[in-house]
This record gives C-alpha cells, structure tokens and sequence, in this order.
C-alpha cells in the first residue's frame, strides 16, 4: 500500500512536471497550471525532485506565468494579482506573487523578477491583498488532484471548488512547520500540527 501511494505520488508529480510546460487559455486550465507548480514545490522542499533543479524550473516558470497574465488580460485567467517588494517582504524570504485563480489564492516566494514584473510592481495596479493563509503545499496533491477534476469536468463554480480545497486532508503535513504561529490577514492563527493530528486521527492532546 505504501509502495503504491509512493508510486502515486511519484507519477502524479511527473505529470505536474509535464504540464507546467503548457500555455493555458482558460481559468480551468490556469488552476491546474498554479497547481502543478505547487505540488512541484512541495516535492522539492520533501526531497523528491533535486532542489537545483527543481527551483531552477519553478522559478522562471512562475515568472513567464505571471507575464504571460499580464500579456493577456483578455483572457481573465487570474485576479487579485499582487506583488510584495523585497523591503516589505516580513518573512525575509525575498519577492513574493499573490495571484487567485477560480477563487483559490496561490502564492509563489523568491520568484525571479525581470522589467515587465517590476513595472506592475510599481504601477496602480499592484494592489495590496489579503493572505486567505490557506496553506496550498501541505495539501497540495489533493489541490492537484482537485484542480485535474476541475478541467476534466468543466468545473468553474469558485464557492463550491473553494469549499472543497478547505476539506483537503494535509498530504504533507511536515511542510505546515513553517506556518505555525502565523497570523493569516483575516485573523485566522495556524494551529499547531499535534492540534491537526488530533482532530484527524481523534488521539487526545497532551496537558
């Protein structure tokens, strides 16, 4: 069983992998593109994907799929697009793009930056936005997996597909360390892992 799950995993990612390399022309498309990136990210920081390698792609492609958005307003494919300069950034982990896609905030650190994303950086447009803090990497093979069903059904309802990221188990629970103790924008404090766990799998918290 656990063999199987790791295969899983392991096929699902290499299909993340392969579709970050295509150019999306609708929102479903775009949600399954920002997933794809998500889960490769996660499978960097758990050491399934060389870290050198991995950033290596991630990285630009964050950059060329936020240029790509702002090429092409027409297509409507993301809103709430907002980038944070390196000065305000308080978590010292360099830039960082906000963008939601179908309703789901997804939020990509360090990114590279190039003219065109410092002109917007600079522009009216960059409006600041609230962190949702609904952590995307911990869940992000059920967020995968979601955004697939999304395209393969032509899914594009954002409440409902927003209700149903918030019932994602956590597929990597040990990437939620870094959140603990943080405050979301909306007031919501991340709860510690042994309060996860004990709500998930019904053990009693220690006193």
């Amino acid at each position: 069983m656990y063999e199987e799950l790791t295969y899983m995993r392991t096929k699902e990612v290499k299909e993340a992998l392969e579709y970050v390399s295509t150019v999306p022309k609708t929102k479903n498309e775009m949600l399954l593109l920002l997933s794809s990136l998500t889960l490769i990210s996660a499978a960097i920081k758990r050491g399934e994907i060389n870290k050198g390698y991995g950033y290596g792609i991630i990285k630009p492609l964050v950059t060329k799929t936020v240029c790509y958005c702002l090429d092409h307003p027409e297509l409507n494919l993301v809103r709430d697009l907002y980038y944070v300069k390196n000065e305000d950034d308080k978590k010292g982990e360099g830039n960082c793009i906000y963008m939601r896609c179908l309703g789901v905030q997804f939020s990509y650190h360090s990114i590279t930056t190039n003219d065109q994303i410092r002109a917007f950086a600079s522009s009216p447009s960059n409006i600041k936005v609230h962190y949702d803090a609904t952590y995307k990497q911990p869940r992000a093979l059920g967020m995968y997996r979601l955004a697939k069903e999304c395209l393969e059904r032509g899914i594009i309802d954002e409440e409902l597909i927003n209700n149903r990221v918030l019932k994602l188990d956590w597929d990597y629970p040990e990437l939620l360390t870094r959140h603990l103790g943080e405050t979301a924008d909306n007031g919501n404090k991340v709860i510690d892992l042994e309060t996860i766990f004990a709500g998930k799998f019904k053990i009693k918290k220690k006193r």
